[in-house]
């Protein structure tokens, strides 16, 4: 049995996309929705994970995961 964290990984079909996963744990650290895009995304236009949001992903997505395998 393998829990993957937030599978499904789409709010549409009851899990969580990696996004909210992370929002939801660093959230209150940004004042608005455009200052956590400002600090973990590309731009404004370009919504892929910047270095900062790649060490979110792998603090709040991939190592809970690992420690799930474990």
């Amino acid at each position: 049995n393998i829990k993957l964290v937030g599978w499904p990984w789409a709010n549409e079909l009851g899990g969580q996309c990696t996004e909210a996963l992370i929002r939801s744990r660093v959230g209150k650290k940004f004042n608005t929705l455009e200052e956590f895009y400002s600090y973990a995304k590309v731009s404004s236009h370009d919504h892929h994970w910047n270095e900062n949001g790649h060490k979110l992903v792998s603090e709040y997505v991939y190592l809970p995961y690992l420690k799930e395998m474990l």
